[in-house]
């Protein structure tokens, strides 16, 4: 974070903080939107326009939506993604993240409206496009497929990793220790008794959770496994409509399945594989995954290494800035943290119809081996192709060890592109700017919905990645 960073932060942030308890005092309406409230278009902007569309703020009002939805049968004509399928997915998910950046949309739907999207037609119109973060990519990624009658899938029914021997006597020693500790509490207040009793419990059932793999996949310890597959097409021979899948997207997806590392002996490959660092690999379409919870992707590798990223808040607000350490940190490589690409998938056995569209087929993954660019060098460096040590990674460029956002960049840079810092400068500016404009627009909307006014939480989770329902 630079300087002018840290200073418009100082400045902006007191600010929304005045301004949201403001919103609240002065709110003294019902505490609950209805069906009604959802369905009533409202004015929004696309490209610079005013036009009436369904805006919807409150994810956990989807349903209301979902069987007004259009239904349009998703064909598919292809039986896997060419190479000019994947450049036109770059191409649309560029032209999605240029017209946020530009002001002609901020949310899922109005983007997806825009001149941004060169699939806009009459389905748009009568649809309406939602997603939080964890959902976006996957809701792009089918898009792009059902507009180019495309196959394609994702894992379902997740599953974390257990413990290693390892891990396994680290968390016992450590319930030993709170178990000690509760013992010898006798003397203390009622309240810190409970504390420590409650801080024993948790502890507890946190292991057995790890044990049994039932560890919420936004947080597993391991990582996740996908024990099943939505897919387009499937061995039934099963029509799907578009929307049905987008509502496996809502229901089914979430943080937990772009923290997938490895996957383990016996189970089905993961929808992403970690890339190797080039401008070749993180490229237009890339996703990027933040341990704590959060998902972006990649929409534009500008020439001197700055990396762009598009994402969707739990309002289906869209957002666009730089990937820096602050907004995408490192974890263990269990975590699979940061750059991923999408997995080639095709259908096997494919069966088509007289119209020359597969009617069914087996949905198949390309495992790493056969992937030219697989690599695990955001986790273990690039110094010791041999090295297993996370903690001994270290990232070598042109004889210089550097830092590994540093690395990055030097290695998805165009050659011989100068760092321009006034360039930088305008770039953090205008990010500021437009987080500013997304606090004000978040306030807008807890009022607008009335979160305010329902019960608080009980309890604070670890991050704003970990929660669910209104108050996320």
């Amino acid at each position: 974070m630079t300087i002018l960073t840290r200073l418009l932060f100082a400045i902006i942030a007191p600010f929304s903080v005045v301004m949201l308890l403001s919103s609240f005092a002065r709110a003294a309406t019902p505490a609950k939107l209805t069906c009604a409230d959802v369905l009533t278009p409202k004015e929004v902007s696309v490209d610079g326009r005013k036009v009436f569309r369904i805006d919807l703020k409150d994810g956990g009002l989807l349903s209301c939506v979902q069987n007004k939805q259009p239904v349009v049968n998703w064909i598919v004509n292809k039986d896997r993604w060419s190479d000019q399928d994947e450049l036109n997915w770059q191409k649309f998910v560029r032209g999605i993240g240029l017209a946020r950046e530009q002001g002609r949309c901020n949310t899922l739907d109005t983007c997806l409206m825009s001149s941004g999207n060169p699939y806009r037609d009459q389905f748009d119109e009568r649809a309406v496009h939602f997603s939080d973060c964890a959902d976006f990519p996957m809701y792009l990624r089918a898009y792009f497929a059902f507009k180019n009658k495309l196959p394609f899938s994702f894992g379902t029914d997740l599953r974390s990793n257990p413990p290693t021997a390892a891990q396994l006597q680290e968390v016992n020693a450590n319930i030993e220790k709170a178990q000690q500790a509760y013992n010898a509490s006798g003397s203390m207040s009622l309240e810190q008794q409970n504390s420590l009793k409650k801080k024993l419990d948790n502890m507890i059932a946190n292991r057995d959770k790890f044990i049994s793999g039932t560890q919420r996949p936004q947080e597993s310890d391991n990582g996740n496994y996908a024990r099943g597959r939505m897919t387009v097409v499937n061995t039934a021979g099963n029509t799907r409509d578009f929307f049905s899948i987008i509502k496996a997207i809502n229901n089914q997806v979430s943080s937990g399945n772009y923290r997938m590392l490895l996957t383990p002996s016996g189970a089905q490959e993961s929808d992403f594989y970690p890339t190797a660092i080039s401008r070749q690999s993180i490229k237009t379409g890339t996703t990027i995954y933040n341990p704590d919870g959060h998902v972006g992707m990649v929409y534009e590798v500008r020439r001197d290494g700055t990396i762009m990223v598009i994402d969707a808040g739990i309002n289906s607000d869209v957002k666009v800035y730089a990937f820096n350490s602050g907004n995408f940190p490192g974890s263990r490589p269990q975590h699979a943290a940061q750059f991923k690409n999408w997995r080639p998938q095709y259908v096997e056995n494919a069966r088509y119809d007289s119209a020359g569209n597969i009617t069914s087929g087996k949905m198949a993954l390309v495992p790493n081996e056969q992937l030219t660019d697989f690599s695990l060098e955001l986790y273990f460096g690039n110094k010791d192709l041999n090295n297993s040590d996370p903690k001994k990674a270290e990232w070598i460029y042109r004889g210089q060890k550097l830092d590994k956002y540093e690395y990055i960049e030097e290695k998805v840079a165009e050659a011989g592109f100068a760092f321009s810092p006034i360039d930088r400068i305008t770039q953090s500016t205008n990010e500021l700017c437009s987080s500013l404009q997304n606090r004000a627009n978040a306030v807008n909307d807890i009022v607008t919905n009335r979160i305010h006014l329902r019960a608080h939480p009980t309890e604070l989770p670890d991050n704003v990645y970990s929660t669910n329902g209104p108050w996320e």
